[in-house]
This record gives structure tokens, sequence and C-alpha cells, in this order.
């Protein structure tokens, strides 16, 4: 088992939307960056295999609400969490299985501020 982390970062005035960000990521030990950008919230592990989501860090920007989905391969989008008026969300005792090809799909709504979201799941090797 590995650890894997993605981590995705939103402009100023920007929104997560679900899209897949843009940009080259860069890869360090466990750590996948994606660069600063006007779009992203699809978190896609690329999966061959179910994975377990250990912990989500979401950093919000201004009044924004939000949602967290599991999309699975065709689709159908679950509500896993959401809220509003946050401006940090942090849940390390997540227990979520993500099976063979389901992603996670992040969309705010009114943020005004810069945002960054970090998801954290155990994979096999």
């Amino acid at each position: 088992m590995a650890l894997r982390t993605i981590e995705q970062k939103i402009t100023a005035g920007s929104q997560f939307t679900g899209a897949a960000p843009a940009g080259t990521v860069t890869r360090e030990l466990d750590m996948e960056r994606y660069p600063t950008g006007t779009v992203g919230g699809l978190i896609d592990f690329a999966n061959p295999n179910p994975i377990q989501v250990k912990q989500i860090f979401i950093k919000l920007g201004g009044q924004s609400s939000w949602t967290l989905q599991m999309v699975d391969t065709d689709a159908v989008a679950t509500t896993v969490l959401s809220g509003t008026t946050e401006t940090f969300v942090a849940n390390t005792t997540l227990n979520l299985i993500l099976l063979q090809g389901q992603k996670l799909k992040l969309v705010t709504v009114a943020a005004t501020t810069a945002m960054v979201a970090r998801v954290t799941a155990t994979t096999r090797v």
C-alpha cells in the first residue's frame, strides 16, 4: 500500500468547477501538484484498483458554498460532503472507497479568494 496526494489550486475570483485541472502536474514523492489555474476540481487518481480516500483538506475563499461528489464511470454523481461559508474544511477520518475509474468532483460557488484542495488516498503499489 502507498499514499498518494493530489493538490489543486484556484486563483482568486475563480471557482472549482469539477473540471480537469489545466497544466502539467509536478510529482514529488507521494504528492501530485497541479499549477494554480482558473478551473479544476476533478480529482482523478486514475485508479486501476479500488482506493481508500483518507484525508480531504479544502481551503475555501470568501463566502462560498461547496460540494464534493463521487462520480461513477457512467457519470452518476453522489454527494459525499458539502457546506456553506466555511473557509477551511479538514476531514481526516474519512473512509471513502473509490472503485476502479471513480473520481471525486469539487464544485464551489461564489468564492472570492484563492483556494486549495488536497486529497490523500491509500493505493496499491
